[in-house]
């Protein structure tokens, strides 16, 4: 029956297709955990881009596990590393199949495979969409826990860290009502205001390093590890309502 075959084919091409992305996704998951996933050769940082930050998506699978800070990076690198060698063996399973399968089709083309390409690559297109956009938040993360691990680096005080952590978390807040408000002004505008109220929160750094006592001023380091990871995670928020907002026109029309 070569209907029935044809149906088996598409199959095949639809599954190694599927592998292709979460492959993509978990090697993006080694890299991270391996401190590999950013060219130190095409950006300037002031902070190391070399750490090794397991995603948080990997650390819940394994919440499950007695993991801690010693044996971390051994247990998530030997999960991901198995997963992806899982996703290989599938991937030159099918591959092996539908060869088998195509070798034994009289009349199966080279037209016939484009249509099932285009119509995966249609078919696959919100799920490949979700996959990228969860790679460009994996990147964001990362940097957002790199500028964290510098910052510690340099033994801040509990006043210090205090002062990280409250800025950042008002950048989350600042950042979330921005985006839930950007239809009600301008984009310029509303851009404009996160940008006076972030340089107000610097200025005020600047201020209380000036007339605090030496052991809770904020060094030039640290106030800028600061401000470059609150620029971080507001571009992290604005690609994630960014995302969001695709998501909800497309799913409308």
């Amino acid at each position: 029956n070569q209907r029935k075959k044809l149906q088996d084919i598409a199959l095949l091409v639809y599954k190694m297709k599927l592998i292709l992305m979460y492959r993509r996704l978990w090697t993006i998951y080694l890299k991270s955990g391996m401190g590999q996933l950013i060219n130190q050769s095409k950006i300037q940082c002031n902070y190391p881009v070399d750490v090794k930050i397991w995603p948080e998506e990997v650390k819940n699978i394994l919440s499950s596990r007695e993991i801690n800070k010693r044996n971390e990076h051994k247990i998530c690198s030997q999960f991901v590393k198995c997963c992806l060698r899982k996703f290989n063996d599938q991937l030159e399973q099918y591959h092996m199949k539908w060869h088998k399968e195509t070798d034994h089709f009289h009349g199966y083309t080279y037209q016939i495979l484009q249509l099932f390409e285009n119509y995966m690559k249609q078919y696959l297109r919100p799920l490949c969409l979700k996959i990228e956009h969860k790679i460009e938040v994996l990147h964001y993360d990362y940097h957002i826990q790199a500028i964290k691990h510098e910052y510690n680096r340099h033994n801040p005080n509990e006043y210090q860290k205090n002062i990280m952590k409250q800025l950042c978390q008002n950048i989350v807040t600042q950042s979330k009502s921005f985006f839930l408000n950007v239809r009600m002004t301008s984009a310029e505008e509303q851009q404009d205001k996160y940008k006076e109220i972030h340089d107000l929160e610097i200025k005020r750094m600047w201020l209380d390093r000036h007339i605090m006592n030496h052991q809770e001023k904020l060094p030039l380091i640290m106030i800028d590890l600061i401000n470059e990871r609150c620029h971080k995670i507001h571009e992290c928020i604005q690609c994630i309502y960014k995302f969001k907002i695709q998501s909800f026109l497309s799913s409308s029309i």
